[in-house]
């Protein structure tokens, strides 16, 4: 009993006293439950990458013609990649009311197919870097064909001899 009244035994309680309840704070902490929030900023990604594909013969229902691909990047800062292209919407921006008509009811018609394989998306995987322009552009490594399918059953002719617009997207 001495020794607790004594300044030892006084500092040696209330070391007890302040370990203990660590030990117990410590145990509630990583044993309790609970929910919380937070918040962050986010940036922007500001890599565009503009695809740009050229059929050098005419393209009419029932071809498969060969297109290459460039594209280039209006980030000033980021490098942008380009795993693969795929088909998108093909238009007739200034066309025939008839070819649009066409086009709106038959985007089915049209495909983009690898040339090695057949498959789609057509496989690239090639980096874009930042400041290309359309001047500039890069030429992705693969090409690829188009292919517009003949139809016995639809009239195809209001687009012949239009310029259509093959939309391409990057994977």
């Amino acid at each position: 009993m001495k020794f607790i009244k004594s300044k030892k035994g006084l500092a040696m309680l209330a070391a007890l006293v302040v370990v203990g309840a660590s030990a117990f704070g410590a145990y509630a902490y990583l044993t309790s439950n609970g929910s919380g929030s937070g918040t962050a900023l986010t940036g922007t990604n500001s890599t565009v990458i503009h695809l740009v594909g050229t059929v050098t013969d005419g393209l009419v229902p029932g071809s498969f013609e060969p297109i290459s691909f460039k594209a280039y990047n209006d980030s000033t800062t980021s490098t942008g990649y380009v795993a693969g292209v795929s088909l998108g919407t093909v238009s007739d921006p200034g066309g025939t009311a008839g070819c649009i008509s066409y086009l709106a009811a038959h985007q089915a018609d049209f495909s983009l197919t690898d040339t090695s394989d057949g498959a789609a998306p057509i496989t690239e995987g090639n980096a874009v870097p930042a400041n290309t322009t359309a001047v500039t552009a890069v030429s992705l490594t693969n090409g690829g064909r188009v292919h517009w399918a003949n139809s016995a059953t639809v009239d195809q002719t209001p687009c012949i001899g239009d310029t259509l617009t093959i939309g391409l997207t990057s994977t």
